[in-house]
């Protein structure tokens, strides 16, 4: 069994993103404030000074990498804000626990927790604390409602058990939870009032660097993108594959529909971007990377994209129902593990400018992870795509013509 346990902010200096290769310095997260208020308090749990008290968080297994690093970030603000070591328990997806359920097929033989490493925080600190603790004291233990729904935020904060577990989330709650009256004043004194770090970039960021199969991986990836491939822009494209239906009065059903909105965000792109020689293309369908790829070549010197190996769904398990309707429907997601979506990922992170889609929790995590701000833009947009209105604050309206998101997109700020 692997647990990979108590987060434990350091004092290491931030690395500024630099291994994802981009050739920028990204905004550090290491004076964050909530980060220092963590360390400290993580510092004096390990030492036996207060009594160790824990969020574990537990992965939904058929949700994908996106949606899986949305309940990590989570984790980590319910633990910065109750003063509680984080848990990261992939333990039920080791080889040995990785047999076939009733009912569902399983193809990973690895997840992110394989070829990531800590980075600001040491995830990896005390790595026994949990289970120790647990042993002596037993599984005193609050599942937290799922996604946090109708989660009592004082009842949170006056919980002194061992553990909250949040348990399959794929969603993220807490940039509201720490505006709820009953939290506001917490929220301060831990440091996340005026910062949602701990929820957003800063939580991917200081959590996670890259082992060195990872970086060796990614250097590949980027190699194979061209000699010396700087990415100027990136663009990413959530569609209904698996749905075949839109969201609200847009609608997309067809490969000619999802390239015009391809088209909305490679201008988009051209106009965030500082240089216009090399855009990224990541998608879910490869007959849409390859006409979004032919139709950026107007904005750009030259449309990339990793290998169709990569766009496949990246749970830890689909269930057989859902994907015999996908074959029903000719649509083929395709299986394997978590490496080649965490690489486009990455590479969109590392991109100069970023185009994605409202409500895909992947567009939302390569945003974040990015540390797009400044001279370094990023747009989500709300598409036909059928979980789009999910998108966050930061979300704006698709566009109709590439000539209108021009104009659009050269007034980001």
């Amino acid at each position: 069994m692997r647990l990979l346990t108590c987060v434990l902010a350091t004092a290491a200096a931030w690395d500024s993103l630099e291994w994802l290769g981009g050739g920028f310095r990204g905004p550090s997260c290491a004076d964050k404030r909530w980060v220092a208020l963590f360390n400290e308090t993580q510092t004096r749990m390990l030492a036996g000074v207060i009594g160790p008290r824990f969020v574990v968080v537990t992965p939904h297994s058929k949700a994908g990498l996106g949606n899986r690093l949305r309940a990590v970030r989570a984790g980590l603000a319910l633990a910065a804000l109750t003063k509680r070591c984080l848990v990261l328990d992939y333990s039920s997806l080791d080889p040995e626990n990785r047999g076939r359920r009733a009912g569902e097929s399983r193809w990973l033989d690895g997840t992110e927790l394989d070829v990531l490493a800590p980075n600001l925080v040491r995830w990896d600190a005390a790595r026994t604390l949990y289970e120790a603790t647990a042993k002596v004291r037993g599984r005193d233990a609050w599942t937290l409602p799922m996604n946090g729904k109708g989660l009592d935020g004082g009842k949170l904060l006056a919980y002194n058990g061992l553990a909250m577990v949040v348990a399959a989330w794929n969603h993220d709650p807490t940039a509201k939870l720490l505006r709820a009256p009953a939290v506001r004043s917490a929220a301060a004194a831990a440091g996340l009032a005026d910062d949602d770090g701990a929820s957003r970039g800063c939580a991917l960021r200081a959590l996670f660097a890259p082992t060195p199969a990872l970086a060796a991986a990614l250097a590949a990836a980027r190699a194979s993108l061209g000699p010396g491939a700087t990415l100027d822009a990136a663009v990413h494209l959530r569609t209904n594959i698996e749905y075949d239906r839109g969201w609200g009065r847009m609608t997309c059903r067809d490969v000619g529909c999802w390239t015009d909105v391809a088209a909305v965000f490679s201008r988009c792109a051209r106009a965030l971007a500082r240089t216009a020689t090399t855009l990224l293309v990541a998608a879910d369908d490869d007959g849409l990377v390859d006409a979004a790829r032919a139709r950026a070549r107007a904005d750009f010197g030259a449309a990339v994209a990793l290998p169709g190996r990569v766009r496949h769904h990246s749970g830890i398990s689909r269930a057989e129902k859902q994907l015999a309707l996908e074959a029903s429907q000719s649509h083929v997601l395709g299986h394997g593990d978590v490496l080649g979506p965490l690489l486009d990922m990455l590479l969109i992170a590392s991109a100069d400018a970023f185009v994605g889609t409202a409500g895909s929790s992947f567009s939302e995590q390569a945003r974040d992870w990015g540390g797009f701000g400044g001279d370094r833009k990023a747009v989500l947009f709300t598409t036909p795509y059928v979980k789009s209105y999910q998108g966050d604050a930061d979300s704006a309206p698709l566009p109709a013509t590439p000539a209108e998101a021009e104009l659009a997109c050269r007034k980001v700020t």
